[in-house]
This record gives structure tokens, sequence and C-alpha cells, in this order.
């Protein structure tokens, strides 16, 4: 299940309008992004993620430095966890081909396509982008 262009835009106005809207429009997202099955374009080696076992035993990244270390405290954990990585702003999709696909085959992955506290700074066209961007570039591999 994926936004159209309209309904983003709608949820940007949201989110400029209060931050407490903010927060509850991201949990919401997120709930609904864990819990769909989107089809699956390359065979992972985390079993399919269609359906995502619940409950979500789940870490959020907000950066992608030391990727060697997350790899083995998330491959360590007893189940398999769902990974939410924080999108960095005006940082481009490409720049999280590599980290995701490392993530991928030790853990689900759940993609932040920007903190709230950036939204601000982003057009609806700019975010309509960026969304765009994204999934172009990470669909496949984020659950």
């Amino acid at each position: 299940m994926f936004l159209a262009p309209n309904e983003i835009g709608g949820i940007l106005n949201l989110l400029r309008r209060s931050r407490q809207s903010a927060k509850h429009l991201l949990t919401a997202a997120a709930i609904i992004i864990a819990t769909s099955c989107f089809p699956q374009n390359s065979q992972p080696t985390v079993p399919s993620p269609c359906p995502i076992p619940a409950p979500i035993y789940g870490v959020t990244l907000d950066a992608i430095d030391h990727l060697s270390y997350t790899l083995d405290a998330l491959s360590s954990l007893i189940k398999t966890p769902t990974t939410r990585i924080v999108f960095d702003e005006f940082v481009p999709a490409k720049n999280y081909v590599y980290p995701v696909n490392k993530i991928r085959p030790v853990s689900y992955v759940m993609g932040e396509i920007l903190d709230s506290e950036y939204v601000t700074q982003y057009t609806v066209d700019q975010y309509k982008a960026r969304v765009i961007e994204y999934l172009n570039a990470l669909d496949p591999k984020v659950d």
C-alpha cells in the first residue's frame, strides 16, 4: 500500500500544522508500513517479509556509520528484528542502498522517509520527489 501524491501532500500539510499531529501521523504511518505486505522483486535471506511476525522487535537507526557493528548487533539478536532506518534530510537514496542491502539479510527493514523535525524544510513537491526517489532505489529491500 503506497500513498498517492495527493495523500502525501495532505499529510505534509497536517504535519506542518502541529508537531503533536506529526508524532501521531508518523506513528500511524509506521504501523501501516510495518504491518503491510509488499511484493518483493528479489528473494531475501530473511524469511518472506509477508507477514511480518507480531509483535515486532525493532531497533531504530538514525545513522548508518559503523555498519559492521550494527550488523553484528542485529545478527546476534534471538528474534529477527525490524530495523527502522531514519533517512537523513537532503541525503540521496543511493547513499542508503548499500547499508539496506547489508541489513536486509539479518533484519526486516522499515524506512522513515524523513524525520518529522525536517518536514517543514521540504515543499510538497520536494517531498513527493523524495518518496519516489527512495521507492525507486530501495523498494525491493524495504518491507
